[in-house]
């Protein structure tokens, strides 16, 4: 693998290389990374997508080059800002807050100086993190910049002649594309890195969706209307702008209106059941020319205060964030009535109290090809997941290049050589009922089946079971089953937020059952004993979806979409079985679509991409493997007395 990096780097190539859990994928990169850096003496960029491989990176990074040049390496690790608590929200929040679960989290902040949200010892909601990390950042003019810690480590990252590597995660990477094209400010990440190192690229596609996703709800519409108050209010003109932004809260209140009678229809059609983003329509309500006339006399406005802040450093970031927001506003109003001839794609999202409405470009790759894959930079692809099954390197990359806009040379992908044949068996049910989506009865019934094979399952591996779902309202339902029958083991679920610490060492502790979906079908690394079996209870098949909606229109036939996206989803989840080369398990599937009664036409398919080629459809097959091949804590016990 790094022969490959350094023959694509010396070729002056861009390079996608696949290379499984176990090889040392990191080793494979960072040795010519180091190299590379030590002949241009310029920091190398290597962006991942999960904080967790971040900061094993640093770790890596100086063992190999104590091991290769024997000196110490300068690094730093850098993420996005929401990952940062702000002191100056902290302190408006602690003067207006009552929730004592948010006192607890004020109180960290300041008696301890937390600064990232991964270095909490307790849980932190979303939406109390929301409260407190770093939104609307004030830079060089805010008074908590010395102790900030997103603040200082942006200035050691923007310190080029003081790094030699230089690990981010992909938001952040992104966001730097992002400003250089727009040429807004000063970009954060040098433009001159000889090379740039991406793994865990399969996640790539959605991080820049995201990135160029433009989000408008009535909260942060509100939130835009009082900064525009509270910045406008020193112009002789004051008193006709307040009542054109009384004007813009009207019509923001229209469309918002409208939104909701959408989505209260749509979420009562059963195959929208699992579904997250639900495409919409302008509202014929909104008065369009009402909307352009009042962002025009506000942009008029904030263009007048330029002469004020002129004395700033790097110019007045106020006054420059608010023009960029009112010209994302701009193009929203102007594209959202033509949403079927526009470039872009427009959904909702909604939880309890709050409705999102969301635009982004429909052809995302079309901008890593301009601001990423260009002839001035040399960019590495890496992960365990970016194949497809079929013949040639063409065909095996074909489906991830075109997603994100890839124009490099392919490398033959790199695999460990784990025992499968021995250590591992593949179950498949045959015999459960099949996703249930409308009728309650049908649904109750899949829900005990499903529970009741879990339960026996976990009872033959001494609980050590990891059970990854496609639907947080399955999840759910399964807990609430498998907690009212007073379990054998205990039975753990996914915590809210990013950070599942607390629960995944409650796992490693009581080895039991833990219920995960989302982040858990991916970057969880548990090694040995503690995780012996992972149930994947239905094929990963994504959910109906605007932007899914749109690449099955740019393909022949539907399946040349959800195959690829089900498959990647299948393998990672796969992949949080076997960590190592001495660990052993079993793999359970609990979709009889893949058993050998199904006629499905990508059961072949799906059987080619896992790694396990023993597999039966007989749980008795199951026990007999675990009895003689995984020894857990409880057997050793039992064998004993």
């Amino acid at each position: 693998m790094a022969l490959d990096i350094a023959e694509a780097f010396c070729k002056k190539q861009h390079l996608m290389i696949e290379a499984s859990v176990g090889i040392g994928k990191s080793f494979g990169y960072l040795i010519p990374a180091l190299i590379i850096n030590k002949l241009y003496n310029k920091p190398i960029i290597i962006a991942t997508s999960s904080i967790h491989l971040s900061e094993q990176l640093l770790g890596d990074t100086n063992f190999i080059a104590d091991k290769l040049l024997g000196r110490p390496v300068r690094t730093i690790v850098g993420k996005g800002k929401e990952h940062y608590t702000c002191f100056n929200r902290a302190i408006y929040v602690k003067n207006s807050e009552r929730d004592p679960n948010l006192n607890r989290l004020i109180h960290s902040v300041f008696e301890n100086r937390a600064g990232e949200r991964s270095k909490f010892d307790f849980d932190v909601s979303d939406s109390n993190w929301s409260k407190i990390n770093v939104d609307r950042c004030l830079y060089e003019r805010c008074d908590h910049r010395s102790e900030c810690q997103f603040y200082n480590m942006r200035t050691g990252i923007s310190d080029y002649s003081d790094r030699d590597i230089i690990i981010v995660n992909q938001d952040l990477l992104i966001a730097d594309l992002i400003l250089k094209q727009r040429d807004i400010q000063r970009p954060l990440l040098n433009t001159q890195s000889p090379l740039i190192i991406i793994d865990e690229a399969h996640n790539l596609e959605t991080k820049i969706r995201s990135a160029l996703t433009i989000t408008w709800s009535e909260k942060t519409f509100s939130i835009l209307i009082k900064q525009l108050f509270k910045t406008l209010n020193v112009l002789p003109t004051f008193y006709e702008i307040k009542k054109t932004l009384n004007r813009l809260n009207i019509e923001m209140l229209k469309i918002v209106k409208d939104i909701q009678n959408q989505l209260e229809l749509k979420k009562r059609d059963p195959q929208f059941r699992d579904t997250e983003r639900f495409a919409i329509t302008f509202p014929s309500s909104a008065n369009q020319k009402v909307w352009k006339y009042c962002i025009n006399e506000l942009s008029v406005a904030l263009t007048s205060l330029d002469s004020k802040f002129s004395g700033y450093g790097n110019g007045n970031r106020v006054v420059d964030g608010l023009t960029e927001e009112l010209d994302q506003l701009f193009e929203f109003i102007i594209e959202f009535p033509k949403a079927d001839l526009s470039a872009n794609l427009f959904w909702a999202t909604t939880d309890s109290i709050n409705i999102e409405i969301h635009m982004c470009p429909k052809n995302s790759n079309e901008f890593l090809k301009k601001t990423l894959f260009t002839k001035q930079s040399r960019v590495i692809l890496t992960s365990a997941t970016i194949c497809q099954p079929g013949r040639g390197f063409d065909n095996k990359y074909k489906y991830m290049a075109n997603s994100i806009g890839f124009n490099g040379s392919f490398a033959e992908p790199q695999y460990a050589d784990y025992n499968y044949k021995e250590n591992c068996r593949l179950y498949i049910a045959n015999d459960l009922p099949a996703p249930q989506t409308t009728c309650e009865e049908t649904k109750t019934r899949y829900y005990t089946a499903i529970s009741e094979r879990i339960r026996v399952l976990a009872d033959i591996t001494d609980g050590r079971t990891l059970v990854l779902f496609t639907s947080k309202e399955d999840m759910r339902q399964i807990h609430r089953i498998l907690e009212s029958d007073s379990p054998i083991w205990p039975v753990m679920i996914q915590k809210e937020g990013p950070g599942q610490n607390k629960v995944l060492r409650e796992f490693r502790e009581k080895q039991g059952v833990l219920l995960g979906t989302g982040v858990f079908w991916e970057g969880l690394d548990i090694k040995g004993d503690d995780l012996s079996q992972v149930i994947i209870v239905r094929l990963p098949f994504p959910v109906p979806d605007p932007i899914l909606d749109y690449k099955i229109t740019t393909v022949e036939k539907r399946n040349d979409v959800l195959i690829p996206e089900m498959l990647t989803r299948l393998r990672q989840g796969a992949g949080r079985l076997i960590r190592s080369e001495t660990d052993k398990g079993v793999l359970s599937i609990l979709d009889s679509r893949l058993s050998s009664l199904s006629d499905k036409d990508y059961r072949e398919m799906v059987l080619e991409a896992l790694p396990i080629r023993q597999r039966t459809e007989n749980i008795e097959d199951i026990k007999s493997f675990v009895q003689s091949n995984i020894v857990s804590s409880k057997r050793l016990l039992t064998q004993t007395t």
